[in-house]
């Protein structure tokens, strides 16, 4: 609400993904393993700041923003593994009365594509496709990709979700190392 008042162009909101909502004790770190590598390779996630709420209560924050957010556009922003809990995700926070859903692709796949060696969707300018072409054949929403730096040519993953009918870019996520 104070930003709001102080004039903020817009609000994204913390990315919601399938399941009950970030109830890990803290610290909030998981370990990701690189498919195809041994034990040694891996990748230390911080998830403090991983959305406590499930989506029911992540609608629900959504139709409050709004209540009170007037002209000023609310971000959902959304993660899955799964074809179906993207749709899911997707089209509950359009019914929800978000103006824009960000895809957040800077998590570990999951997806049905065979894509050697990669951790994240948005290291993948395919999988990127495929994720922006599914949930925008199921919202009439604005849709952003949010990518990750963690990827060979991020302006290639760019281009392909560009290709994919994306209507803006997260240019990054968060670096990890």
């Amino acid at each position: 609400k104070k930003a709001i008042d102080a004039g903020v162009g817009g609000v994204v909101l913390k990315t919601v993904s399938p399941g009950e909502g970030c109830k890990y004790p803290r610290p909030r770190y998981s370990w990701q393993m690189t498919p195809g590598q041994d034990k040694h390779n891996f990748m230390m996630f911080e998830t403090e700041t991983h959305c406590p709420y499930d989506i029911n209560d992540y609608c629900k924050m959504v139709r409050e923003a709004k209540e009170i957010s007037g002209d000023v556009p609310i971000i959902a922003s959304v993660m899955a593994n799964t074809e179906e809990d993207w749709i899911d995700l997707a089209t509950k926070v359009e019914a929800a009365g978000a103006d824009m859903i960000e895809l957040n692709l800077s998590h570990p796949i999951g997806l049905k594509v065979d894509i050697p060696d990669i951790l994240m969707i948005g290291q993948s300018p395919d999988a990127t496709k495929a994720v922006v072409e599914l949930v925008k054949s199921v919202v009439k929403l604005p849709v952003m990709a949010k990518l990750t730096p963690q990827c060979n040519n991020l302006t290639v993953v760019a281009k392909f979700a560009a290709e994919a009918g994306v209507d803006g870019i997260t240019a990054i996520n968060g670096f990890s190392g």
